[in-house]
């Protein structure tokens, strides 16, 4: 009797973008190929069912991406260790999850079949889903609401600022989170606000909403009086300014 295959070190998480190369590393020794075929398996799937994507190294799934193969097998051997390692082209969600690397033994039961788990985590880049208008009007003194949603992986972080980079109303430049209030809002409030999500994966996704403030027209004259002399041909110059905005 042959001594028994083991699988010898732990499989290392993986940690990719969408569209890079997946790589899980498995190392086995004593793999005697007339008893036991190495198998990799995908545990994590849509359906729940597990997927045997290679024995050895044939590929029993034949899904092809860019006219390359989705999934390939590369074996390398030094003295008694065996190194499998499964690479997955062309990254997408639906390939995150766990892969068992299992020794599948002709003699005994699965249960006790060498294996080990390995964690592949797809990163996605952001998009933001906006709960506001892109177009907001609204009264001087009114409140208001902004509401922005983000999906990625990892989460994104959400922040609020002005798309002419000035103060928001309230101070500060930037607001974390992706609701932001306005309170007793004014013209001088009245502008771009860009919604920004970010999980570290490249491109940053972003969302504008433009908000308009109407407010009753006001007039204010440049200067309180206005001299001259009588009887000279001197002009005399009143300036006002008026302002306003929307029908109120």
């Amino acid at each position: 009797m042959g001594t028994r295959p083991e699988i010898v070190d732990a499989i290392l998480p993986e940690v990719k973008q969408q569209g890079q190369i997946g790589y899980l590393n498995c190392s086995v020794i004593n793999l005697n190929p007339s008893s036991a075929v190495l198998q990799w398996v995908k545990q994590t799937t849509p359906s729940g069912t597990p997927l045997l994507i290679s024995s050895n190294e044939n590929i029993h799934v034949n899904d092809v991406v860019e006219g390359h193969p989705k999934y390939y097998i590369r074996k390398s051997a030094y003295n008694n260790r065996q190194l499998y390692q499964l690479i997955i082209r062309a990254l997408t969600e639906n390939d995150a999850g766990y892969y068992s690397c299992m020794i599948r033994l002709s003699n005994q039961n699965y249960l006790q079949w060498p294996k080990k788990l390995g964690l592949l985590t797809v990163q996605i880049a952001p998009t933001v889903k906006l709960d506001s208008a892109s177009n907001i009007v609204v009264q001087e003194g009114s409140n208001i609401t902004l509401k922005c949603e983000a999906n990625g992986i990892p989460t994104p972080n959400i922040t609020w600022k002005r798309g002419d980079g000035l103060p928001l109303p309230g101070g500060g430049f930037q607001h974390w989170g992706g609701v932001y209030q306005i309170y007793n809002i004014n013209a001088v409030n009245r502008g771009q606000f860009l919604c920004i999500a970010d999980n570290n994966v490249k491109p940053p996704a972003d969302y504008a909403v433009q908000i308009e403030v109407t407010f009753p027209p006001y007039c204010e004259a440049q200067l309180d009086s206005v001299g001259q002399v009588q009887n000279r041909r001197f002009s005399a110059k009143l300036d006002c300014i008026v302002a306003g905005k929307g029908m109120i």
